[in-house]
């Protein structure tokens, strides 16, 4: 997985086989924390992987949101199935 805000790289991350379990069975991990000013921003996420039968994938999804005075926290989900392809959403928490 990796996560650029408004064109630049701020993380990354190689997932081991028992982090993806627990991703699956609903656990939840943080990321990436940032300061970053009020206005509109860019959010991409990148997730490559393999499928079952060793398919290789990537997906890129490009989000704009915007940050206001006060905290904010944004959720990134991935979603897939053996029929469908993998889909990343992004909510607010």
């Amino acid at each position: 997985a990796r996560i650029l805000l408004d064109g630049r790289l701020v993380a990354h991350h190689i997932y081991s086989f028992k982090e993806l379990e627990a991703l699956a069975k609903g656990g939840v991990q943080r990321i990436h924390t940032a300061n970053v000013p009020s206005g509109g921003h860019q959010l991409e996420v990148v997730i490559a992987g393999r499928r079952s039968g060793d398919q290789p994938f990537e997906v890129v999804e490009r989000f704009a949101f915007r940050k206001e005075v006060g905290p904010k926290k944004l959720g990134v989900r991935l979603a897939a199935s053996a029929t469908t392809n993998a889909t990343v959403t992004i909510e607010d928490w």
